[in-house]
């Protein structure tokens, strides 16, 4: 496997673990890159310009396009860095497709035995337990030796790329 493969490999495969350090940089990354590519393709400093016409229905065009693409990659990669965090705990990926479930049971829940609220305590309660979960996903430490997942991340940045061979 070629040093391209394995990159690739590292965001858009589900094989491997990664530990708390490597996990927390490559999130904060992809956020920080994802984020970067939307302001430097979003066009609202020329947009304003045209009022009408031609070029301002192609920027708001082109804007829309690379918003849903750059979303879209950034949740798939955020998906498979996940799984790979939680490979390190020597869980199953498969615990993603219950936990939006939950957590949006739960919410509905709280906010309805909390006096209704509505859409917007839904959100903020979902918004609130996600951002605990990538926090707790970057502090707490994985298993200590090999699993079926994988072997222990060597060094706190271990990326995993040496054992894709």
């Amino acid at each position: 496997m070629n040093k391209y493969d394995k990159v690739l490999s590292l965001f858009f495969s589900s094989r491997g673990r990664l530990g708390r350090l490597a996990f927390t940089c490559l999130f904060l990354f992809i956020i920080v890159f994802f984020t970067l590519i939307n302001n430097i393709f979003s066009f609202d400093k020329y947009i304003e310009y045209f009022q009408t016409g031609a070029a301002y229905s192609v920027a708001k065009v082109i804007k829309k396009i690379v918003i849903n693409i750059t979303n879209l990659l950034s949740t798939i990669i955020v998906i498979f860095l996940i799984i790979k965090r939680l490979h390190d705990f020597n869980q199953s990926g498969l615990i993603l497709l219950f936990f939006p479930i939950i957590i949006f049971a739960g919410a509905v829940f709280k906010c309805n035995i909390a006096g209704g609220g509505g859409f917007e305590c839904i959100f903020n309660t979902t918004i609130i337990v996600f951002l605990i979960s990538i926090l707790f996903l970057c502090v707490w430490p994985g298993v200590q030796n090999d699993n079926k997942y994988g072997k222990k991340p060597v060094s706190l940045f271990d990326l995993g790329l040496d054992k894709l061979d």
